[in-house]
């Protein structure tokens, strides 16, 4: 993974990120974060696809 694809992240992106790695599930995180569901999960697809990680686990294995 290039530095770059994580420095291509918004603050928020990056808040979801760390929960993410944290091991919350979408509902956890749109409660933190007082949102809905579908948000968080659209952030979680933007991360992804910005990162070009394939599915959620794989964010879990990203430098923090």
């Amino acid at each position: 993974l290039e530095r770059s694809s994580l420095d291509a992240l918004t603050l928020r992106e990056r808040e979801i990120l760390s929960l993410v790695q944290q091991g919350k599930t979408n509902r956890e995180i749109a409660a933190q974060l007082f949102v809905s569901e579908f948000t968080v999960k659209a952030h979680v697809s933007n991360i992804l696809e910005k990162t070009g990680c394939a599915k959620r686990s794989e964010l879990a294995n990203l430098s923090r």
